[in-house]
């Protein structure tokens, strides 16, 4: 009976609670041709977000392209705290 109490408290609790939305400063756009994946991502204090993956075929990171040699290729990019492509 105690656990069915708190269960129910718990549940009206949750009812009360809302999530906050999201404040999106930007996004942007990544990949080509074929399988494209980011694996790991970073920031740093400035903002600037790092990202490392794969990718095969043609894949396109802002003004720069790049075409995988073999069957599939690995990338590390930079993006500034506005979403420009660095490297």
């Amino acid at each position: 009976m105690r656990h069915l109490v708190i269960c129910i408290i718990l549940l009206c609790g949750a009812m009360l609670l809302s999530a906050q939305t999201p404040q999106w400063q930007w996004a942007v756009r990544a990949g080509g041709s074929g399988n494209d994946q980011v694996l790991a991502m970073a920031s740093d204090g400035l903002g600037n977000q790092y990202l490392t993956g794969s990718f095969s075929g043609t894949a396109d990171f802002g003004p720069i392209s790049l075409t995988s040699s073999v069957l599939r290729d690995i990338y590390i990019a930079k993006l500034d705290d506005s979403g420009d492509w660095l490297w």
